[in-house]
């Protein structure tokens, strides 16, 4: 109530309504989700679509998609689609070690989880891309340098997130982003268990990213124009048409 430049919502307390849909977002929402909901759409889509090839090539089709519709790779959505695409039979998943074990157990959990239906899979994967957002929102702020201004001055704020949910507490330890050449999100840290080294599936992903990412660093940044939402837009009723043909 101190902050000067604070902003109120209005809401309606009696309302019934619990689910967000992406479609009615405004343009700025469907800016600021928009890209880890193509990918999340796009992981459900190609393990339907293309559920007869192998894990690893379905990795691939994935980042050369990503690159094809938004011309933007996220290295957060990538780990999720990493373990998405990751395929084990139950006596290889017991076998893992305990940490590789939960963390794969709650990115299905929370990001995923193959739906039933085209609108469980929006639902599902805007529900993921707001955590994802979530996550980030503190480096966010951190890069912006965002300050607190008060009857008494303006302060410069240390950003922290809180969580009660116990999955995202436990994939955000595992992958963050982490201080880098005057920035907080332009490096991801990431854990790699030595089962998960020696691992032919994670050998060959990790290798193709280091390929791509190397490529596109060195090729320079994309350039998010005007025509980004345009891009976004597209994509999404482009996915949209895909997993409705594949569901």
């Amino acid at each position: 109530m101190d902050d000067i430049e604070a902003t109120e919502r209005d809401y309606d307390p009696e309302s019934t309504e619990k689910k967000i849909k992406y479609e009615e977002l405004s343009d700025g929402q469907r800016c600021t989700y928009g890209s880890a909901y193509i990918a999340l759409l796009q992981m459900q889509n190609i393990r339907r679509t293309y559920s007869a090839m192998s894990p690893e090539r379905q990795f691939e089709i994935y980042l050369h998609s990503m690159v094809a519709l938004l011309d933007m790779v996220s290295a957060f959505e990538v780990e999720v689609a990493k373990h998405a695409f990751w395929d084990l039979h139950a006596d290889e998943i017991n076998r893992l070690p305990p940490s590789v074990h939960s963390r794969l157990k709650d990115m299905k959990e929370n990001f995923t989880k193959l739906q039933g239906s085209l609108k469980k899979c929006k639902e599902f994967a805007l529900n993921g891309a707001i955590d994802i957002y979530w996550l980030s929102g503190a480096n966010l702020a951190g890069n912006l340098n965002i300050t607190l201004k008060t009857g008494g001055g303006e302060m410069w704020i240390d950003n922290w997130v809180g969580t009660n949910d116990n999955k995202l507490y436990r994939i955000a330890k595992d992958i963050h982003s982490v201080f880098h050449d005057g920035a907080t999100m332009k490096r991801l840290a990431v854990t790699r268990e030595k089962a998960l080294e020696e691992w032919p599936y994670w050998k060959q992903v990790d290798r193709m990213c280091d390929d791509i990412f190397g490529y596109r660093l060195r090729a320079g940044l994309a350039s998010l124009d005007e025509g980004y939402l345009t891009k976004i837009d597209k994509s999404v009723a482009y996915l949209e048409s895909e997993l409705t043909k594949a569901l």
